[in-house]
């Protein structure tokens, strides 16, 4: 990943063509299919049929996520001429690197959370954690094993795999700038809800240059889950924790601030292209791929619409 190869506009739209179709089928599998299935389920036996199955939602959503997310995307690396096996190569990963970047990642995650829970207040937006994409908390429990096991486990490594394993490489052949801001874009997106589009897209950008400095989405896959538990820890922390744990996030943030002004933390490069004007064009505007941008906006305005 990182060095931009000069392709032809004809090839890079014949390219782009295919991963917007292959795109929308995930779309339309992973975050259009269980947001109806859910409505359905509701309009039909009602919410209170829901809560006397509390796993019936996870039970269908889980093979959803599986099949929609590893087909789809599957399909994306075959075209693109991407392999399968570059996805696990080894990462010269220690357990140093590993307190760095939780560090980092802790930090630029709480901050970005802040700020976004401050703006949203002010809109008069209820705020959330970052969901499953697709799935709703209305009619989960936070409690369920079943979404302990989902939120902690399955996402971080499906995720990982389809954003950063494939969808973040296939980009990086046109350069690691362009690659990282167009992956975490639809990431955002994709979580159709006001509240958690800005840590997504700072998350997925976290781990995006972690995986093109890395050369592997290992790292990434456990930063993501290392992540996720902390933010489903703090939804059982006692209250009178609260204090002690907000102190240590604050000791976390001094230490990444050394890092970084000291130089200590890892680079990487995505330098600006003279072609990211021209690629976002074609980007966006290759007719499978601007298809699936609408429905991906439209799946948004439908899932905050049902939401609130």
């Amino acid at each position: 990943m990182g060095k931009t190869r000069h392709i032809s506009h004809r090839t890079v739209r014949k390219h782009f063509y295919t991963t917007g179709l292959l795109l929308s089928i995930y779309i339309l599998m992973v975050l259009y299919l269980p947001m109806f299935i859910q409505e359905m389920i509701v309009v039909r036996y009602g919410e209170s049929f829901i809560n006397q199955t509390p796993h019936l939602i996870l039970f269908i959503y889980y093979p959803i996520l599986i099949i929609g997310s590893l087909l789809p995307f599957s399909l994306i690396a075959r075209v693109n001429g991407i392999k399968i096996k570059d996805y696990w190569r080894s990462a010269d990963f220690n357990f140093a690197d590993f307190f760095e970047d939780v560090a980092v990642l802790v930090s630029l995650m709480f901050m970005v959370i802040s700020i976004s829970t401050i703006l949203l207040n002010r809109l008069g937006i209820p705020d959330q954690i970052l969901m499953p994409l697709g799935l709703s908390a209305k009619y989960i429990s936070m409690e369920d094993p079943y979404f302990i096991f989902l939120y902690i486990v399955a996402v971080p490594i499906i995720e990982e795999i389809v954003y950063n394993g494939i969808y973040l490489r296939v980009l990086s052949r046109y350069g690691n700038r362009f690659a990282l801001y167009m992956t975490a874009g639809f990431y955002a997106i994709a979580h159709g809800s006001v509240a958690e589009m800005l840590p997504a897209f700072a998350l997925l950008w976290l781990l995006g240059r972690l995986t093109i400095h890395y050369r592997s989405i290992l790292p990434a896959i456990l930063l993501h889950l290392v992540f996720n538990s902390i933010i489903l820890g703090m939804m059982f922390l006692p209250e009178e924790f609260f204090f002690t744990f907000a102190i240590s996030i604050v000791l976390i943030m001094i230490i990444s601030l050394y890092m970084i002004s000291n130089g200590h933390y890892k680079h990487v490069h995505t330098r600006h292209s003279r072609s990211l004007k021209i690629l976002s064009e074609l980007y966006f505007t290759t007719p499978s791929m601007f298809f699936a941008f609408l429905l991906l906006i439209l799946q948004s305005v439908l899932a905050i619409a049902i939401r609130y």
